[in-house]
């Protein structure tokens, strides 16, 4: 068995297969235009896909993750962690320093233990729905 990952710059029927198998038809929130230059990355045991992770570029140094999703069966297994990990080298080869996420409440302890701190104090409010701003620098 091997774990491998893979990168994309555009969405790909992989992404979209795994984005409606963990949320279905959810609408997730993002602070960035659909124009904004976007990285796909997903990770993969053998040839099935185990998450993925999509980055977009707020401006040259900072990336937003606009969504990043572990399939049920292979959660709290350390995937979402690897996805953040491989994440993060790939930002920092195109210049990134910072990754930014909207977090629902009850995924802050996640996001908290993968270095991402809270740069907001209050929630915000999109769809009816509360989120909390985060950022993790990566020097």
């Amino acid at each position: 068995m091997t774990i491998n990952h893979q990168v994309y710059t555009k969405e790909n029927e992989t992404i979209k297969k795994l984005r409606k198998e963990i949320f279905g038809e959810t609408k997730l929130p993002t602070l960035i235009n659909e124009a904004t230059v976007r990285y796909y990355l997903v990770l993969f045991l053998d040839e099935t896909p185990l998450g993925y992770i999509e980055m977009g570029k707020i401006d040259p140094e900072t990336y937003e993750v606009t969504s990043i999703g572990v399939v049920e069966k292979y959660r709290l297994q350390k995937v979402g962690t690897y996805l953040i990990k491989y994440g993060q080298v790939k930002l920092k080869t195109v210049g990134g320093r910072k990754m930014r996420a909207l977090v629902e409440p009850t995924l802050l302890p996640f996001f908290s233990k993968n270095n991402f701190r809270c740069i907001d104090d209050e929630l915000n409010e999109i769809d009816n729905k509360f989120y909390i701003l985060t950022e993790r620098k990566m020097y």
